[in-house]
């Protein structure tokens, strides 16, 4: 059998485990190729301008598209779509919530 030999560079750590894991909310390390390890807010997507752009054209298509804004919709419908739009409404509510609490930790 022959032998083997390897030759490797032992380097120093560029990024301690005690600072990846003692970050905050919406804080990452942003780790590209050879450069140095760099700390980055992470704000949340639906936090920018183009959300809320975006909510807006999805209102505007939802009040466009909602059945009870037509002339002639029975007044059965019309109950049905504002149960619906309660609980829309209750979502919403709870989806902000979970959005305004979250503290970036997944499970």
């Amino acid at each position: 059998q022959g032998t083997t030999h390897t030759v490797s560079e032992q380097r120093r750590q560029a990024l301690a485990i005690e600072r990846l894991r003692g970050l905050p909310p919406h804080h990452a390390w942003l780790v590209y190729r050879h450069h140095m390890p760099r700390a980055v807010r992470l704000d949340p997507w639906w936090a920018s301008p183009e959300a809320a752009v975006i909510a807006v054209s999805i209102e505007a298509a939802a009040a466009w598209l909602r059945p009870q804004d037509r002339p002639g919709v029975p007044p059965a419908l019309q109950r049905r779509i504002a149960r619906k739009r309660r609980l829309q409404r209750i979502w919403r509510a709870a989806l902000r919530d979970a959005a305004a609490h979250d503290d970036g930790v997944s499970p």
